[in-house]
């Protein structure tokens, strides 16, 4: 299981790859800027700067599904208002309501746990959960031309696509996944296959471009059918009944 989750992107985007490669995009060169911040604030034991930076920090890892990072920000925010409190900022009593109003357990977290060393140690969390987020985000959404994850054999008439490249078809993946499928109908093809040999996992959204798939073959006179369904994946088309309007082979 991955550190992020592009659900929430994907719901604001309606599932369109290039709003979500820039949206995913934006907030990776937001990551090493946030981390900048906080060490620079944290060594000068500008305790504001960091709880206002962690606060900041954690809006944009909540949109990309970052919840083990989402509950360490909101620690470093906590713990950093908690010492400037007591260093008697300027914005001590704002703060003395805002920690008050914390549940009990997160109260007495902040209260056990308030440091320097924690900051450092949050801080060193964010940077580590950063630079996986980078990498992971950077597989999940990278450039892709129009036929990216379709693979096309003919074959005796027959168009086989292939969805390569994944295991899932869900709202990351299936915009880019349909334009490509919808590609091929406006060719000659009369006979297309939709190999999930590769597929695991496929969601909702997933499950609308086999029906999109299959209206439009009607539409242009042609065949539409699904090859080397795996068991997972073919026990949901049989529980949603889709066996009996899909073709499977």
């Amino acid at each position: 299981m991955g550190i992020t989750n592009l659900d929430y992107i994907a719901e604001i985007s309606a599932g369109n790859p290039t709003m979500m490669r820039d949206l995913v995009r934006i907030f990776i060169n937001q990551l090493p800027e946030f981390s900048r911040q906080l060490q620079k604030a944290a060594a000068a034991n500008d305790w504001e700067t960091v709880a206002a930076v962690a606060h900041k920090a954690k809006s944009s890892v909540t949109s990309m599904g970052m919840t083990q990072l989402c509950t360490a920000l909101k620690r470093l925010e906590m713990v950093s208002k908690s010492l400037h409190v007591d260093a008697d900022g300027p914005r001590k009593d704002e703060y003395i309501k805002q920690l008050a109003a914390q549940e009990s357990e997160q109260k007495q977290w902040v209260e056990n746990n308030k440091s320097a060393e924690t900051v450092d140690y949050l801080i060193n969390f964010y940077n580590l959960q950063a630079d996986l987020a980078t990498a992971e985000l950077t597989y999940k959404l990278k450039p892709t031309g129009k036929d990216y994850m379709i693979e096309i054999v003919e074959n005796q008439g027959i168009t086989t696509a292939t969805v390569a490249d994944t295991d899932r078809i869900t709202a990351a993946n299936a915009s880019a996944i349909k334009e490509s499928l919808a590609g091929l109908f406006s060719t000659d093809c009369k006979k297309l296959q939709l190999n999930l040999v590769q597929i695991k996992y496929i969601d909702s959204t997933g499950i609308s471009v086999l029906i999109s798939c299959l209206k439009q073959s009607r539409e242009k006179g042609a065949t539409f059918a699904l090859v080397d369904v795996q068991p997972d994946v073919l026990k949901l088309l049989q529980l949603m009944k889709l066996d009996q309007i899909l073709e499977i082979k």
